[in-house]
């Protein structure tokens, strides 16, 4: 406790010095505006008796020094503000902006309705199945070898394609049968020497056949 006392004792002294200082310098502030008040008012009645004097016509006398800046004035007061100009023209306009960044993806909708139920079709796929048949030959540059598929007795075959693991060509080609079923070759030749000499080559026929 003693040590804040001392504390708040050393503050209440400067605080004290603090104001005597501030009331020394306005005091002296004060005089001296009073002491220049004065000169002022001394010079103004020597200028006011010195035009008084009469002076001769043809003689003029020389400028004087510069008489001591007076005290500064009190500002005035703020003007009011004027009236608001007109508007002005409407200025050209500016560039396009860029596109905005794409926004993220919504919620799915709800589904909608089932549909009707479509047409039946001809053709019964559930009966198609994939077959494939082959015919081999020594592999060489003059190797050739053909194989073919008729289609079976009430089936439709809809789609065959060629295929030869060292034939060079390879063709497919369509004929009818007396009967009206069709007949698919498929006819291989030369070699692409990919396979060893262990190797067989062979000529395939792929095809997928369906019920009528």
């Amino acid at each position: 406790m003693y040590p804040r006392r001392a504390e708040n004792s050393y503050r209440n002294d400067d605080s004290s010095e603090f104001r005597s200082e501030l009331v020394s310098i306005k005091r002296d502030y004060g005089e001296n505006i009073s002491h220049l008040s004065q000169q002022v008012k001394v010079l103004k009645e020597m200028l006011v008796n010195i035009s008084k004097m009469p002076r001769r016509p043809e003689w003029n006398g020389t400028m004087g020094s510069q008489g001591p800046s007076g005290p500064p004035g009190v500002n005035g007061s703020n003007a009011l503000r004027g009236i608001p100009g007109a508007p002005g023209a409407p200025g050209p306009s500016g560039l396009p902006g860029y596109n905005g960044s794409q926004g993220a993806q919504g919620p799915p909708g709800s589904p909608g309705p089932p549909g009707s139920p479509g047409v039946k079709g001809a053709g019964n796929f559930s009966s198609c199945s994939y077959g494939y048949e082959d015919s081999f030959v020594v592999p060489g540059y003059a190797a050739k070898v053909g194989v073919s598929k008729t289609e079976d007795k009430g089936k439709r075959i809809i789609s065959a394609s060629c295929y030869s693991n060292d034939a060079l060509t390879f063709e497919l080609s369509h004929t009818q049968e007396k009967d009206g079923s069709s007949k698919y070759t498929c006819a291989c030749s030369k070699t692409r020497k990919v396979v060893t000499k262990n190797e067989t080559m062979y000529c395939r026929i792929q095809y997928w056949q369906c019920e009528l």
